[in-house]
């Protein structure tokens, strides 16, 4: 299905970019990549946008990559049931990337990760609240997952608009260590996850909303720090 799914992106690219000009190349020598990436890792915005992004995307790639076994084996959901509640999830996140660019229009970049991670930590707290007080069902866990993938949806391009904003050279291979580091630190999260089995859906919550909970804290501390380099800076 994925080589299928693959050829049909490349069928589909080929013949929507064949009246297209050529793109102008700004390929980074190799050696250049280093230098590239020190320098954006001392960038301050730099850091700050990608700390959310990478905390926001912890959030959701362990739902992705752990959710499967507590759903199935603990709530019973058949396979076809799982996929279609997993399928369904992304709407939250489809509502996030819309609520965001509405945002964007009167707001700041800043602003809407803000509000977006406080809208996570709310999620966060509801997940595991109802799934601790309660006992666990698809419900207790996939109503405030939407809300969590609201977050995200946000988040994710709000943090993109922030790197290209914040990087004015050399943003392809910017932007290549931007996902790089958001998608290490998913995979890290859900590597340290998976260490725990067999996994109940109490701890799955748990698990989810750590990293919710803590962006809002997170952000806010390093943007703290921003302001009085920013500051230092223009005195």
């Amino acid at each position: 299905m994925m080589a299928l799914l693959t050829l049909m992106i490349l069928v589909f690219f080929t013949f929507a970019s064949r009246h297209l000009a050529a793109a102008p190349s700004n390929a980074v020598p190799l050696h250049r990549l280093g230098t590239i990436y020190r320098r954006n890792l001392r960038l301050p915005r730099f850091r700050l946008y990608a700390l959310s992004i990478c905390f926001a995307w912890m959030a959701w790639f362990v739902f992705v990559s752990c959710s499967s076994g507590p759903m199935q084996q603990q709530l019973g959901l058949t396979p076809q049931q799982y996929a279609v509640l997993l399928s369904a999830s992304a709407i939250g996140y489809v509502a996030g990337s819309m609520l965001a660019r509405r945002m964007a229009i009167r707001r700041d970049i800043d602003q809407i990760i803000r509000w977006a991670a406080g809208i996570g930590a709310l999620g966060g707290v509801l997940l595991v609240a109802l799934n601790l007080i309660l006992t666990p069902t698809s419900l207790t866990l996939m109503a405030p997952m939407l809300i969590i993938l609201l977050s995200v949806g946000m988040v994710i391009p709000a943090t993109q608009a922030g790197l290209l904003r914040s990087v004015t050279e050399d943003a392809g291979a910017s932007s290549g260590l931007f996902f790089f580091l958001q998608m290490m630190a998913g995979a890290t999260w859900a590597a340290i996850s998976n260490l725990w089995q067999p996994m109940s859906v109490t701890l799955l919550a748990i698990l989810i909303a750590t990293p919710a909970l803590l962006l809002p804290f997170l952000f806010h501390r390093v943007q703290a720090r921003l302001r009085v380099e920013e500051k230092g800076l223009q005195g």
